[in-house]
């Protein structure tokens, strides 16, 4: 891949990813545009799509509203991860976007994570906030908390961190991050590396080059609705993506990963739809289950930042004045 990195005048390509939905796609070249009238006059920003649909529509709708956008069909159709695979493939530039059809950016979405890449020269990439969107409305919901300024993440644990660990969760949707090429030149979405969670083991493998700067402003917003692609969030998914992060002998003792599992398995647990009352019906599996939750809620509760807050709110619900005997309790058993 050749970069841009020598010339006097960086350049910024933003790809908007397209399949079959030309009444959101509309929506978000407009808001690409939009926010690319205010990167500064010195960045030379080119803005394409690269359309995987089975049709022509996203063709003719684009050539006939937005002309000057240029278009890169595939075709024949590829997946959804070799076409983010061959988008950075391709990449022959200083900083590139890989945005979604459906997903909106505000304003100063390009300006201000250009701004933090020149910022930190030292960054692989920077990333931003979102609200989630419903039915096109901002929904009060957003991906990170919006009280801290910037978070810088430089290692595997710090980043994984983000992802999973319960009451410190936070961090950009994969559509809203900004990349120096240099630093992603030679690296990109694997399959055999958490399936459709190959997004995360793509930026695990980044932040080993180069920091990620992730920041709480809001500059986007990222679509929740049926007709989205993948279902990440069932169980079997998780469970196998958990396997390969278990894998990796560097972050196999990671606490977030202790968490996601812990997270994994309490949604399993509701999912069973078990009537407590009933203990002695329950399958030899769903009692192993439970059993573990507990364990694992004790451990947060003994902990001394309790960080969840569901913890917290069991924890005082539940617990009352036996929290301080545990307290007492925790004082014995740890020697203090």
């Amino acid at each position: 891949m050749h970069t841009n990195l020598n010339s006097l005048t960086p350049t910024l390509k933003v790809v908007v990813l397209s399949r079959n939905r030309p009444e959101y796609l509309i929506k978000s070249l407009h808001s690409v545009l939009e926010s690319a009238r205010l990167l500064p006059k010195s960045v030379t920003c080119n803005i394409e799509i690269s359309d995987n649909s089975d049709s022509e529509n996203i063709v003719e709708l684009v050539a006939k509203q937005y002309p000057q956008v240029a278009i890169n069909l595939r075709r024949p159709n590829i997946t959804v991860i070799n076409h983010i695979k061959s988008v950075v493939r391709e990449a022959n530039t200083d900083y590139l976007v890989v945005f979604h059809d459906d997903d909106v950016m505000k304003p100063r979405f390009l300006s201000t994570l250009h701004a933090l890449l020149v910022s930190n020269p030292e960054a692989a990439a920077v990333g931003c906030n979102a609200y989630y969107m419903r039915n096109n409305v901002d929904t009060a919901a957003s991906f990170m908390n919006q009280n801290k300024a910037t978070i810088l993440v430089d290692t595997k644990d710090k980043l994984l961190n983000s992802y999973f660990l319960i009451g410190k969760r936070g961090t950009s949707p994969f559509p809203g991050y900004m990349y120096q090429v240099k630093y992603i030149d030679d690296t990109c979405l694997d399959e055999t590396k958490g399936g459709i969670h190959a997004d995360v083991s793509f930026l695990l493998d980044i932040v080993q080059r180069g920091s990620i700067v992730l920041t709480s402003e809001i500059l986007m917003s990222y679509r929740l609705h049926e007709t989205n692609v993948n279902d990440s969030s069932t169980v079997a998914i998780q469970r196998g993506f958990l396997r390969y992060l278990n894998s990796q002998i560097s972050i196999k003792k990671s606490q977030a990963l202790q968490d996601f599992r812990y997270t994994i398995m309490l949604r399993w647990f509701r999912e069973q739809h078990i009537n407590i009352g009933s203990f002695t019906k329950w399958s030899h599996r769903q009692k192993i289950v439970f059993k573990y939750i507990i364990y694992e809620l004790l451990k947060h509760l003994l902990r001394p930042d309790c960080r969840a807050l569901h913890f917290q709110v069991m924890r005082d619900k539940y617990l009352g004045n036996l929290w301080a005997k545990l307290k007492v309790l925790r004082k014995v058993l740890r020697g203090d």
